[in-house]
């Protein structure tokens, strides 16, 4: 082969990256994209962008030649550094043999335009469409219309400038767009020759490339033969099955391994639930998970039936180790091809929540629906939950809801996908519907994702992470009808041995908060390091937890603060919750308010600046409140707070700690009542009713137990307060009434009483006795009992509370 065909050759070769693509259809950012346009270095030839000779001053009939020529077959090129080793070209080499090279290249070049005049204008366009480069495309003819159907929000974006860059038939010799060529993405890198539709009658089908270096995600690449194995390579994956078996298994403290749902949830809640969720659980059988599934009969011909054979979804090519789109239908025929398998193909990616038919089909585990943010921001239309938000207008538009909760995945037998960690730091339900999965999983201790991050930003391919890790990998087997839960930060990798059908999904939850922010950290740093543009992330990740902060967290916080509660008691992970994701999202207001660079791509949806500082000012606002009232010593982590003296205390805003659920009205008038008493100088008695009366307790048992239709209590009913007052919630220590007869004793029964309601040892005092009521004359008993007979103590309720 001379010089001129290698440079043939080398024009019609496929150019791709080399960015590895996760289980959960991720990109792992440990390698960079390749830039579309290379410099022929070795021949003094340029990218389209710039001069064609930059070393000559003045350009003649050839140059120009070229340079047309370069134009037209920039839509794919090989790397600079497999030019110079396959022409073995040296810089040193002199310019009258570079010159000589250039015509003969040339040369060939204009006597292939000479030949191809009919079938190709001469100012170079495109023989499907009739535009030239750089013009708008409005139509795709002599390739099948795609149906445009929603796409994942789970993409990949790799490989979409294709569909915009040019390929050339080698036997007609017609310049298309690969758009125009009816090829389908993922084919993009496979043909050494390629025929047009015209052509095939004639030329036969085109002509695939050889696999010159199998250990190479570029297998079909010259010069490859000689460098190291890369890792998830065919050579790699076929060596996998010799060693894999001898990684150890995962001990009780890093994977709890259940016969079902049921056992799962009382596992589940004797580890702490989902606040403190650190274990993967492996449940055999899915009974109990309230999780549904299609019937055993479902198969992948049903998800292309429902999902529609053009349905174009990203899938990985395995040996390349990246993502292309793919129909389903081309999917399925490769799935089920009986010949021996070229390539192997794995989409992980088909997520299908809006489609009607599928997402009633496959539902994940009832525990993941109520715990997931996404689902308390956006719930079930059919739900209380979303006539409640409707009500309050904050319900949130459905196009900016992150839908990942629902997704199916398909793999061919020996597919692998390297370590990763899910988007988000989000934690996963993965269950076997079909076929079998291995996992190799890590643990997210701080030393093991250390160690992951500089393995992500090394532009090595040849290192398997557990090997860097070692020992502290563990293999979990997950075979047909077992389903397996994966809390947040985990850090995993997938090989699959037989031909799989799966249903998964990912949701990020209040209770691994921490977690997930420091993988979304983790996923920032990396994109930085390797100085790559994000490929993908969990979408609208940042706006989510603004609205979470809106819309969850701000009104549980507010309603505990105007009951007068303290929520760090009654729910001391949604405080701790609030307080760490308000720091989160002040980190976040500062950078983009100083113009920082974003921690993510620019998302779907965004919060305006506004927006956000009303949100932090009124998280601020109530956070600070809290403080002021309970006590600024508390700490997070859940010690206990030191309780400040009643001395420390106003008169005016004195509450016990332990007060419950006042309404304002009552509030206020016991606050009155107090500042009054303390108004007066002159000695008097006073005399303090600690617990209810008759009248009062029927009142309150009578309030408590009505119901709505919907199960709620009913409103407050103002005269009900006014007769009960602070007696309101009945109390189970019933404290003694005591007369006081100046202000010591008042202080005294005032300090006893808080410490009943502390829950503390009331100090030792002896209660003055009470004086008897003097005797009343027989007759006199006898007409106050024929009185009470008369009246019922139904009928004086309802008398006192004008009913």
């Amino acid at each position: 082969m001379n010089g001129n065909d290698t440079i043939e050759q080398n024009l019609n070769t496929a150019e791709r990256s080399s960015t590895p693509v996760h289980e959960d259809g991720s990109i792992r950012q440990s390698t960079l994209s390749r830039p579309n346009n290379m410099i022929y270095e070795s021949l003094d030839m340029p990218s389209t962008s710039g001069s064609v000779f930059p070393q000559q001053n003045v350009k003649n009939s050839v140059d120009f030649a070229i340079e047309s020529v370069l134009k037209q077959a920039s839509y794919r090129r090989p790397e600079e550094a497999e030019i110079k080793q396959e022409l073995k070209v040296d810089e040193s080499e002199d310019i009258a043999n570079r010159q000589q090279l250039k015509v003969e290249y040339a040369e060939k070049e204009v006597k292939n335009e000479m030949e191809e005049k009919v079938n190709t204008s001469a100012d170079g366009k495109c023989k499907g469409c009739g535009k030239a480069d750089g013009e708008e495309q409005t139509e795709e003819p002599n390739i099948e219309h795609k149906e445009k159907l929603p796409m994942s929000k789970k993409k990949s974006h790799v490989h979409k400038e294709v569909d915009s860059q040019w390929i050339h038939c080698d036997h007609c010799s017609a310049w298309f767009h690969f758009s125009c060529s009816g090829l389908e993405q993922f084919e993009y890198h496979l043909y050494e020759n390629f025929h047009c539709n015209d052509c095939v009658r004639i030329a036969g089908p085109s002509k695939l490339f050889k696999k010159l270096a199998p250990h190479r995600y570029q297998w079909y690449q010259k010069g490859q033969e000689n460098l190291e194995t890369e890792i998830g390579s065919e050579k790699w994956i076929k060596s996998l099955p010799e060693w894999e078996h001898t990684i150890p298994s995962p001990n009780d403290s890093e994977v709890c391994i259940v016969e079902n749902g049921y056992e799962f949830h009382d596992k589940f809640k004797q580890e702490g639930g989902y606040n403190n969720w650190k274990k993967v659980f492996l449940v055999r059988h899915p009974e109990g998970l309230n999780m549904k599934m299609p019937s055993p009969d479902f198969d992948l011909e049903d998800v292309v039936r429902i999902m529609s054979p053009s349905y174009e979804v990203d899938t990985i090519d395995v040996f390349n180790q990246n993502t292309y789109s793919m129909k389903l239908s081309t999917f399925l025929s490769k799935f089920r091809d009986t010949e021996p398998r070229f390539l192997l193909y794995n989409f992980l990616s088909l997520e299908f929540s809006d489609n009607k038919e599928m997402k009633e089909i496959a539902k994940p585990p009832h525990f993941v629906q109520d715990i997931s943010i996404v689902n308390k921001l956006w719930p079930d239309t059919s739900s209380e939950e979303y006539c409640e938000l409707l009500a309050n207008g904050r319900y949130l538009p459905e196009e900016s809801k992150p839908k990942v909760e629902q997704f199916c995945l398909a793999g061919m037998a020996h597919s692998y996908t390297d370590f990763h960690v899910d988007f988000g730091g989000s934690s996963v339900y993965y269950h076997i519907f079909k076929g079998q999965k291995i996992f190799y999983i890590a643990e997210p201790t701080e030393e093991n994702l250390k160690a992951y991050e500089e393995h992500e930003t090394s532009h090595s391919t040849s290192e398997w992470f557990g090997e860097k890790i070692e020992g502290r990998v563990k293999r979990v087997v997950i075979n047909q009808g077992e389903t397996l839960l994966i809390p947040a930060g985990w850090i995993h990798a997938v090989y699959t041995p037989v031909d799989s059908l799966v249903f998964g999904g990912n949701f990020l939850h209040i209770g691994n908060l921490e977690m997930q922010m420091r993988i979304y950290l983790l996923e920032t740093a990396v994109r930085k390091a390797i100085n790559s543009a994000a490929k993908f992330y969990f979408p609208n990740y940042e706006y989510l937890h603004w609205m979470l902060m809106k819309n969850v967290m701000i009104p549980k916080l507010k309603k505990s603060v105007d009951e007068g509660t303290d929520i760090s008691e009654t729910d001391l992970n949604m405080y701790k919750a609030t307080v760490f994701t308000a720091r989160r999202l002040e980190e976040w207001f500062n950078r983009d308010l100083s113009g920082g660079e974003h921690g993510n791509e620019k998302q779907e949806a965004e919060v305006s600046m506004e927006e956000r500082k009303k949100i932090l000012s009124q998280i601020r606002k109530l956070i600070n409140s809290q403080a002021s009232k309970y006590g600024e010593g508390k700490k997070l982590g859940g010690l206990k707070h030191k309780r400040r003296s009643r001395d420390a205390y106003n008169d005016d805003d004195y509450l016990p700690s332990s007060s419950k659920k006042y309404s304002k009205k009552a509030k206020k008038e016991k606050r009155t009542m107090f500042r009054k008493r303390i108004v007066s100088t002159a000695p008097m008695k006073i005399k303090i009713f600690m617990g209810p009366t008759e009248d009062q307790q029927n009142a309150i048992h009578m309030f408590n137990s009505q119901r709505t239709s919907s199960g709620r209590k009913v409103k407050l009913n103002p005269n009900v307060a006014e007769l009960c007052g602070s007696h309101l919630d009945s109390r189970s220590d019933q404290i003694p009434e005591k007369l006081t007869s100046n202000f010591q004793d008042c202080d005294d029964e005032l300090t006893r009483c808080e410490s009943i309601h502390a829950g503390e040892k009331p100090p030792k005092s002896k209660l003055p006795k009470i004086p008897k009521e003097p005797k009343e004359p027989v007759e006199k008993k006898e007409k106050l009992k024929a009185k009470k007979k008369e009246i019922s103590a139904r009928d004086r309720l309802k008398k006192k509370l004008k009913m």
